[in-house]
């Protein structure tokens, strides 16, 4: 798996695990439909694109936004991801 392909599929991965948590404890129901549904729409342009994480981070954050459910719990969630994704190394 080229390197892109090793970011995209740990951005996924841990991503997704990372903000579920900070999803689940949205107090509204709505407000937690709507960050899933944000979150998956990310998720879906990161894995079309090939993102790395910066790219990753910008993306999660439109989509939060465009939904309107970014709080700072969720930026704090999708940076840690992205923050531990980009310490991954290819081996040579």
């Amino acid at each position: 798996m080229p390197f892109g392909g090793l970011l995209t599929a740990g951005l996924i991965s841990g991503g997704a695990s990372i903000l579920g948590g900070v999803i689940g404890n949205i107090a509204s129901a709505g407000d937690r439909e709507a960050a899933a549904k944000a979150q998956q729409k990310a998720l879906e342009q990161i894995t079309k694109l090939g993102a790395g994480p910066d790219l990753a981070r910008q993306i999660f954050y439109k989509e939060f936004k465009s939904a309107g459910v970014l709080t700072p719990e969720i930026e704090k969630a999708v940076d840690q991801g992205v923050s531990k994704i980009s310490q991954i190394q290819e081996d040579p």
